[in-house]
């Protein structure tokens, strides 16, 4: 390569040697970081058969936010399953919550906030019914409510859940515990696991999307 860059002009042969500085340097920076992006594409995955909710706390704040889009769903997505974020309101369910914020008057506003969480716990309670499984952050002192009960309706409906934390705090009863016991009682009631690595999570959906192939 670098005797076919000697004869070209100099203006060529100095963008080629840039060009070909470029490739190394990147080349170097996947191997210390061990893994390329994991960045959402909008390329058609045909390999998806498995549909999972994702039930999480991770929408609440800006720190978080950016894990669950930038980490979570890409290591979901991976494994080649669809991942149905509840996080992801459509314009009309955002307006809804938005008005019912900007609320002053205390009986409008608890109107309005009955209406949104109608609306929101419905379509929520749907998604859950219609996927093949959940994935439920457990991160945190404690597993969040919202995220708890999820668990629970799914188990109901005899889903299977992956819990993942990531947090390496205890919490639990007794320190042998993963999280709360009920919370992982269910968790493990269908054949779930908890996991504490996104790669770990991934090899576990891909056991499931193997299975349902």
């Amino acid at each position: 390569m670098k005797h076919f860059i000697h004869f070209l002009k100099p203006r060529i042969r100095k963008v080629a040697l840039i060009s070909l500085l470029l490739s190394g340097c990147t080349t170097q920076q996947q191997s210390r970081t061990g893994h390329e992006s994991h960045e959402p594409s909008d390329v058609v995955d045909t390999l998806i058969t498995v549909t999972v909710y994702v039930a999480s706390p991770l929408g609440f704040a800006d720190s978080t936010r950016s894990f669950m889009y930038k980490e979570l769903i890409p290591w979901i997505e991976k494994a080649h399953v669809a991942a149905h974020n509840p996080w992801d309101t459509d314009s009309k369910v955002q307006a809804k919550i938005d008005a019912a914020k900007k609320l002053k008057e205390i009986d409008a506003r608890r109107v309005a906030w009955a209406s949104v969480r109608d609306l929101l716990g419905e379509i929520n309670a749907q998604a859950i019914k219609k996927a093949d499984g959940v994935v439920a952050v457990l991160d945190g002192v404690d597993v969040d409510s919202g995220t708890a009960a999820e668990i629970g309706y799914a188990t109901a409906l005899g889903k299977w859940v992956i819990g993942y934390r990531g947090d390496f705090r205890r919490t639990g009863e007794d320190e042998t515990s993963e999280v709360n016991l009920q919370v992982e009682y269910f968790i493990r009631a269908n054949g779930g696991v908890v996991v504490h690595s996104l790669p770990e999570l991934e090899a576990e959906l891909r056991k499931r999307n193997t299975k349902r192939e």
